[in-house]
């Protein structure tokens, strides 16, 4: 699996990974950030995309192309996330992981151009070993063209372009690491939990689908955590890191 690097991991044993939106990104999801800030018309339909079962990857296609045709530019979008929320506690987190000597990585379904601009924005991207999310570049004609990080035919937790527990598992395969902390919200981060072993730990977003499907399937074998917000994480983290 390619994944996006942007600096050489170190000796550290403990392996974090975090999905971005709702996670990372604690108060915000970048691409609903984006098609608000910048053309709230668009919204609508996305809804009803999204009711026709439309893969996400899909509708942010079509978010791209539409923004382009309106004149959006790449200084727009990132003008655009420089407002976007990001919890001071979640640096702090960040922080902690550095001194620990962790290993941190985000694996989502955003894509890498959404994610490194707003990490810059906010000091953050130097805390960050790894992303790997959907590719994204400019095209010449200043149209952003976001392709699937890979093809998903097998797993049917995860969406077509990326299956979070594929990435996971490669990773585990590659290199041994003491214990994994695995920080998600959604559906398509049940499946890396999956992956995990006694001493991982998962966490949990509180009230999302994550949360509700660790409650329903007891056949997990890292150890859970709740959180709501990010000064809960990040009191979690100083309790187990």
């Amino acid at each position: 699996l390619a994944s996006h690097h942007l600096w050489a991991c170190g000796s550290s044993m403990t392996l974090v990974l975090f999905d971005f939106d709702q996670s990372l990104l604690t108060d915000a999801d970048c691409d609903i950030f984006l098609a608000e800030s910048l053309s709230p018309s668009i919204l609508s339909e996305m809804d009803k995309l999204h009711n026709d079962n439309t893969p996400w990857a899909d509708i942010m296609k079509f978010v791209m192309k539409s923004l382009h045709e309106k004149g959006i530019t790449k200084m727009d979008i990132e003008k655009a996330f420089q407002t976007i929320p990001f919890s001071p506690q979640i640096l702090e987190v960040l922080k902690l992981c550095q001194d620990r000597q962790c290993s941190v990585r985000i694996i989502s379904d955003a894509n890498t151009f959404f994610i490194n601009t707003i990490l810059l924005n906010y000091n953050a991207l130097g805390y960050i070993h790894e992303v790997h999310s959907n590719r994204a570049e400019f095209l010449p004609d200043g149209q952003l063209k976001i392709d699937p990080y890979h093809i998903n035919k097998d797993c049917q937790l995860c969406c077509y372009n990326l299956c979070k527990g594929a990435v996971v598992k490669e990773m585990l395969t590659t290199k041994s690491f003491d214990r994994v902390l695995y920080i998600g919200d959604n559906t398509n981060d049940y499946c890396p939990c999956t992956f995990l072993k006694e001493n991982d730990h998962i966490f949990a977003r509180k009230s999302y689908k994550l949360a509700s499907l660790l409650e329903t399937n007891q056949n997990i074998s890292a150890k859970r955590h709740l959180w709501g917000d990010a000064e809960e994480l990040l009191s979690l983290f100083q309790q187990i890191l």
